[in-house]
């Protein structure tokens, strides 16, 4: 039972679940194709591969007991460089002149991790429901 847990709880990770999300917001406007892909790249660089990469990256050096981040004292770091990663790729899409659905993704993201990061201090609040409510509002 516990790997079947295991693995929902990574299917329904934030990573996971904010794939699809940027997926399909990227072609709202559905002008450009190629430059939708590009900004598609962009926003899932800083929103979700660099986060994931420096969980990984804390993992493998000891520094993190799991990508769940599961330890509340180990989530301040992950979520500071979450909250610059976001806010590079938010800035990023703003000089590259990006659509507006990405940017404000990227904006609605920045204030919820920072609403967790928070509350998180005081109380284990779970990301994966957080994620998951966030894309069902989207």
């Amino acid at each position: 039972m516990h790997a079947f847990a295991r693995h929902v709880s990574n299917v329904l990770s934030p990573a996971a679940v904010a794939v699809p999300l940027v997926f399909l917001v990227a072609f709202l406007p559905g002008k450009q194709p190629a430059r939708c892909l590009s900004f598609r790249g962009i926003t899932l660089l800083f929103l979700c591969i660099g986060p994931f990469a420096y969980i990984l990256a804390g993992v493998y050096l000891g520094k993190l007991s799991d990508v769940d981040v599961s330890k509340r004292r180990e989530r301040l770091g992950p979520f500071i460089f979450g909250l610059l990663s976001i806010c590079l790729g938010w800035f990023a899409l703003v000089l590259l002149h990006g659509p507006q659905y990405l940017i404000l993704v990227l904006m609605i993201t920045a204030i919820s991790g920072l609403l967790m990061m928070v509350i998180t201090l005081w109380w284990k609040i779970s990301i994966h429901a957080s994620s998951l409510a966030g894309q069902r509002r989207s």
